[in-house]
């Protein structure tokens, strides 16, 4: 079950697991009820490491610059 204390408020709590990666985990869920939207967990022990913070930045910053039918877009971070 994913934590939903790091969720932005208009996320449901309730996500479904749909993969497992190295460096995080990646849940679906529902924006404002409505929309699919996919969520990325950053697993806790990467998350207290200080030098990760930047590399998962750039990687948000990538992605809000990509367009693209198979690419989802950021809502946030």
């Amino acid at each position: 079950k994913i934590d939903g204390s790091l969720l932005p408020p208009n996320i449901e709590r309730e996500c479904k697991k749909i993969r497992k990666g190295a460096t995080a985990n990646v849940y679906v869920g529902k924006l404002d009820g409505q929309e699919d939207v996919a969520i990325k967990m950053i697993h806790p022990y990467f998350r207290s490491l200080p030098a990760f913070e930047p590399f998962f930045l750039k990687e948000a910053e990538i992605c809000c610059r990509l367009r693209h039918v198979n690419i989802v877009r950021l809502h946030g971070i």
